[in-house]
């Protein structure tokens, strides 16, 4: 005779009300702190290593802030932590957004260096914040 299994089956109601459920683990300071961890552990070396050095001010200047993101994409509104790399040094939004001047009666615009955008992108790349997605069928429509 083949080995029963038995199924028990269990209702699960998700409590969205604080200070319990997924809202209150969404703003704890332990999440707080995993998510500062990855900011000052993998954001903050790759901005610092892909800064302009010209100076070293700028490359010198940059920290990590916790901050609180109200998000409303999800299915429900919710606040949920989120950690900021910045830069204070005075030139960051030149170096970051780029400039423009006139040069008798054209604009020559300079690009910037997107150190903040790029590293964002590199923690996209590196799967740090992204969910696993299915793989996509060949042939499947």
């Amino acid at each position: 005779m083949a080995d029963r299994q038995h199924v028990r089956l269990v209702k699960f109601v998700l409590d969205r009300k604080l200070p319990r459920g997924i809202p209150a683990v969404a703003v704890s300071r332990k999440v707080g702190k995993i998510v500062r961890d990855v900011a000052v552990t993998k954001a903050l070396p790759y901005a610092k290593s892909i800064a302009p050095r010209q100076t070293g001010a700028y490359a010198g200047s940059f920290g990590v802030r916790r901050t609180l993101v109200h998000d409303l994409t999800k299915l429900w509104p919710m606040t949920r932590v989120a950690a900021q790399v910045f830069n204070n040094d005075p030139a960051a939004i030149v170096i970051e957004k780029g400039s423009a001047r006139v040069d008798g009666d054209r604009v020559v615009a300079v690009s910037g260096d997107r150190v903040l955008g790029r590293t964002l992108a590199h923690l996209h790349a590196s799967a740090v914040m992204v969910r696993p997605r299915p793989a996509k069928r060949r042939g499947v429509r």
